[in-house]
């Protein structure tokens, strides 16, 4: 089956109320989308024009065509680039009753002639991430009849990219809209003046200014949206050019703010709904205080490399961690051969540049393991951090995993997150009766995000580490002196002898 069909009724009027009832309306977990279907002639418009590009009219995709013009925005799934104008450049299906829709019109009156723009199509920017369709929807209602709203999703992680679509019924709605919205900032892969190209894509500031909503009509749990008019597809096939040669500017990013939405759970996936609810409920308190976090101290980035690992069982140590650690990056690449995972993308390959490579070079030219460290942080009886070694200590459940790159950091994260640890082999370990806290702990899902670090303490510690490096070698230099000059000296003696 390909997922679409059609519907004659008898008489306009039943086939008015069923579209109004059936549209929208969820069956087996799909949104059912109902529209005029295309007439005729213009479908075989449709096939002589493939035929003009060299497609043969078999091959047009019938469903596609439908799709477009029904439901374009659930199309717009994303390259692997949350660039805005990539997202853009992706909503090359989504158009004003484009692709061969025309409107209709009560029996007996002339035809409305086709719209070929998106004059009434809307792309919106800086979305909450918990914003679903229907949120989308009631919002902009108060500008005019709205004829569908829709988020876009990654297709990679299956949650928000914080951008959408909105398609009013009359176009003079989608105007007066677009023509108050606030004004930002575009970026260069948008069309901004090339001279500010060489600008880094991460100098702005996150901070919003409150004043440029005063009517509070453009914001969204405290997000002040951006509004844009949907691009026609010869323009999204450029801009996703475009936007493909700007992948690298995430790199120009040095604070990574992008890796914050690393770690959320969507809520119409299947890992979401075995979370327990104080699990909810500290997932979005830490999506908060990170976000704070960051915002209010320029200094703190997020690492590429070291993650952050909290509501860890107590029983577990720090080489449990460790092993852990790595069995996630193998458990990631089984993952994706088996098609349960999608495999990373060339922009999460390629981040870090040649830092990671380098990183990679030195990790096997030193035959060392992908966890270049692991920790659990532990506290003594007055609540102060002590040294797990002492074993004085008790864990605080969390810790950290530090990979040498980036591309294990981000197997591992996608991997661990949500993960209920095993517990088999630990309760071995101890002959003590299972306590209260001990059935608490099975139950426990990992919460794993890029770990947060001060850019200031991060610099003095590369510091101590380049001078420690600096002062090995020159022990080892004088050393080899020593030898040198020792070696001279004997070959002297035997030679007076």
């Amino acid at each position: 089956m390909a997922g679409f069909g059609f519907v004659v009724m008898r008489g306009r009027a039943n086939a008015e109320k069923a579209l109004a009832a059936v549209n929208g309306k969820e069956i087996d977990g799909r949104v059912l989308a109902v529209d005029w279907a295309v007439e005729r002639d213009v479908w075989q418009n449709v096939q002589a024009d493939s035929s003009k590009n060299g497609e043969h009219p078999d091959t047009v995709d019938v469903e596609q065509t439908v799709l477009d013009a029904v439901d374009g925005a659930l199309l717009a799934e994303g390259n692997d680039d949350a660039d805005a104008s990539l997202v853009e450049g992706e909503s090359s299906g989504v158009g004003d009753e484009s692709d061969g829709f025309s409107e209709s019109e009560p029996d007996g009156a002339s035809k409305t002639p086709q719209r070929n723009d998106n004059s009434s199509t809307l792309f919106i920017r800086n979305l909450p991430f918990s914003c679903s369709d229907e949120d989308l929807e009631d919002h902009f209602t108060q500008f005019g009849s709205v004829r569908y709203a829709r988020i876009v999703l990654d297709h990679l992680t299956e949650r928000p990219r914080g951008t959408g679509f909105v398609c009013f019924f009359n176009t003079l709605d989608a105007e007066a809209c677009l023509k108050g919205a606030p004004r930002y900032q575009p970026t260069p892969a948008s069309g901004a003046d090339s001279k500010m190209s060489s600008a880094p894509a991460g100098a702005h500031s996150i901070l919003q200014n409150e004043d440029s909503d005063p009517t509070g009509r453009y914001t969204m749990d405290g997000r002040i949206l951006q509004v844009s008019r949907a691009v026609a597809k010869p323009d999204a096939d450029r801009l996703k050019e475009e936007g493909v040669a700007h992948r690298g500017s995430k790199d120009k990013d040095k604070r990574r703010l992008y890796l914050l939405s690393e770690g959320t759970i969507a809520s119409n996936s299947p890992l979401y709904e075995k979370l327990a609810p104080s699990e909810i409920t500290m997932r979005e308190a830490s999506a908060k205080q990170r976000k704070s976090l960051v915002e209010n101290n320029p200094s703190l980035h997020l690492s590429l490399t070291r993650l952050s690992i909290r509501n860890i069982p107590r029983s577990i140590t720090s080489k449990d961690l460790k092993a852990l650690a790595r069995e996630a990056v193998v458990g990631f690449a089984v993952d994706v051969k088996a098609g349960a995972r999608q495999r990373l993308s060339k922009e999460e390959l390629e981040r870090g540049g040649e830092e990671m490579k380098e990183a990679e070079r030195q990790r096997k030219s030193k035959a060392k393991g992908i966890v270049k460290q692991a920790k659990i942080v532990f506290e003594g009886r007055e609540g102060g951090k002590v040294d797990e070694g002492s074993g004085a200590g008790r864990s605080r459940g969390y810790g950290f995993i530090e990979y040498y790159t980036h591309r294990s950091a981000l197997m591992g994260l996608r991997w661990l997150n949500g993960h209920a640890i095993g517990y088999k082999t630990m309760e071995k370990k101890s002959k003590k009766s299972v306590s209260k806290e001990d059935i608490q702990d099975r139950k426990k899902r990992l919460i794993v995000e890029f770990a947060i670090e001060n850019a200031q303490v991060v610099g003095r510690r590369q510091d101590r580490e380049v001078k420690a490096r600096e002062r090995s070698k020159a022990v080892d230099q004088e050393r080899k002196q020593l030898l040198t000059g020792n070696d001279k000296a004997q070959s002297a003696k035997e030679a007076v002898k």
